[in-house]
């Protein structure tokens, strides 16, 4: 192909995309009985940020128009809500939609009413048209082939969450909901990636993949190499570019690999390697904790319970993140667990903390008696059931 060809070809894609930039979305929607007193909002749930808002509208006669300008193809919420005089705002409907900068339509079959009285938002989804966009129409797609087992497992979790509650943690009844909401969102996981799979260049496939790749140690490098490469031909762009840039962060938090080595004291106060604390052909649970964890000092009697269980066979490591020395030790004497006992200083928590990525304790990671990160969880009830799938009993 002649070079000037070729330029001019790229010069005159490159001007589309800035034109269709510069020109931005319009969303014009219309719902039979929508209140007049209620305001829209488009809000970009991608950013991370709470409430930000893209775009905001008046209604007139169950009418609205949002105007304005994405970066790229945005997951977002479109948010119909009302103010009560406190200021707060009450959503009465929440739906997901893929937004890219061009014009949109928002309508429904059914009344205001009906799509407020579906219970949960996979529900109002499935009664909103949203029209426009090739986004749009992928999510369309995704939503159909998912939206039942999305709902299967958001009830599970609010039958888990009321559970609790409704019993104050009963173990033997949170065992039971606990499994069944595993088990929902299990199958909710494998109908997500075989969906990517098959449509690997969809753009709600990029995003997926995007989120998963946030994750710590969730998946094998076998499995986030796997995802990356499905959708590296996706027309979009701007997620592929941020799946190469943070793929070396995901591998370096990948499952199965081999345990991260740190230092830190003993009561004793000499400095300690982990790697010195594990014990070859045995199963090794490292376990973040501090004295000020409610649910840290709920979990030592459930380890308590696996260490006798497996004698011999399973090893454990606490590691206290106090900030204080003397917190660590009153702690430490009152619980009176029979295993190696660590902290780590200032100087030392931080690469601890960053290579387990504890962002929130207990943090519970088992070591195989290969030396591989089997799995990292808050809930000593998984570090069981890995056990005993391990182990045979």
């Amino acid at each position: 192909m002649d070079r000037k060809v070729l330029l001019c070809g790229l010069f005159m894609c490159a001007s589309s995309l800035m034109a269709q930039s510069e020109q931005g979305f319009t969303i014009k929607g219309s719902l039979q009985g929508l209140p007049d007193s209620l305001k829209v909002k488009l809000v970009d749930i991608e950013s991370g940020e709470q409430n930000s808002i893209i775009a905001e509208s008046d209604i007139n006669n169950g009418n609205f128009m949002l105007k304005g300008s994405v970066p790229n193809v945005r997951l977002c919420e479109l948010m119909f809500y009302k103010n009560n005089n406190t200021g707060y705002s009450h959503a009465t409907i929440k739906v997901r939609m893929m937004v890219e900068n061009t014009p949109m339509t928002v309508s429904s079959d059914v009344t205001y009413d009906s799509i407020i009285n579906a219970d949960y938002s996979q529900k109002q989804e499935m009664l909103l048209k949203v029209k426009g966009g090739k986004a749009s129409a992928e999510f369309d797609d995704y939503k159909k082939e998912l939206n039942s087992i999305e709902l299967t497992a958001k009830k599970a979790g609010y039958e888990a969450a009321s559970k609790y509650f409704e019993t104050r943690d009963n173990p033997d009844t949170m065992k039971i909901y606990g499994r069944l909401e595993e088990e929902a969102n299990q199958k909710l996981d494998e109908a997500v990636m075989k969906f990517v799979k098959s449509h690997p260049n969809y753009f709600i496939s990029a995003y997926i993949v995007n989120k998963k790749l946030e994750s710590f140690f969730e998946y094998t490098a076998d499995e986030i190499n796997d995802m990356a490469t499905t959708v590296a031909s996706c027309p979009d762009t701007a997620r592929n570019n941020r799946i190469n840039k943070y793929l070396t962060r995901a591998l370096k938090y990948a499952r199965m690999m081999n345990l991260k080595d740190f230092e830190a004291l003993n009561p004793e106060k000499n400095p300690s390697l982990i790697s010195t604390l594990v014990k070859p052909g045995q199963y090794t649970l490292i376990d973040f904790w501090a004295s000020w964890c409610g649910p840290c000092r709920a979990a030592i009697p459930k380890i308590k319970s696996l260490y006798e269980k497996y004698d011999g066979k399973f090893n454990v490591i606490s590691v206290s993140v106090d900030e204080k020395e003397a917190a660590w030790r009153k702690a430490m004497d009152a619980e009176k667990m029979p295993w190696a006992q660590l902290w780590v200083d200032e100087t030392r928590a931080t690469k601890a903390c960053t290579d387990y990525a504890v962002l929130s304790i207990p943090r519970l990671v088992l070591i195989n008696d290969k030396g591989q990160i089997v799995i990292v969880t808050h809930n000593p009830d998984k570090i069981s059931e890995c056990l005993k799938t391990g182990l045979g009993y």
